[in-house]
């Protein structure tokens, strides 16, 4: 058991005799158990599990990697034939290594932003591509205009 504010080091081993070929990704879970049974077994325990991205063979200081960015309508959750979408922000990350993406906000065409994560967003990791809600009716219409008047093809989503 870790006491109060104390430190435990863990260390993830790599078993693979063949060198890396670039950046490598995991995720390392951490679950807190209780040891020992409460004298009342009503009540509510808590169990805590944190998961943890790791990056292993990412350059320190290497170039920041190029996400690109889109608004798309996609089915919302229980949609039927089609009828019911919701807007997400979608990133494509091609370069070799994570990007951590934080303070995320969207510019709309009429000038208004939207924060779509104050803080850390997440992470797109190497080769892939993700996405994330982004909330409320409102914002979709807005999108919709905003593809409507777009028209070279260019995006000015950030």
């Amino acid at each position: 058991m870790i006491p109060a504010g104390g430190d435990h080091t863990v260390r993830i081993l790599r078993t693979s005799r063949e060198a890396p070929q670039g950046e490598e990704t995991y995720r390392c879970w951490s679950t807190r158990f209780r040891r020992k049974k409460p004298a009342r077994t009503t009540g509510v325990r808590l169990q805590l599990c944190y998961s943890v991205p790791v990056f292993a063979g990412a350059p320190v200081n290497g170039p920041t990697p190029k996400v690109d960015f889109s608004l798309e309508n996609v089915p919302a959750p229980g949609a039927v034939d089609g009828k019911g979408t919701r807007l997400v922000l979608h990133g494509s990350n091609e370069d070799t290594a994570h990007a951590q993406l934080s303070q995320v906000r969207i510019e709309w065409a009429d000038g208004r932003t939207t924060d779509v994560a104050p803080g850390l967003l997440g992470y797109a990791l190497a080769h892939a591509s993700r996405q994330w809600p982004v909330a409320d009716a409102a914002r979709r219409d807005r999108a919709r205009d905003h593809q409507r008047h777009a028209g070279d093809g260019e995006s000015d989503t950030r």
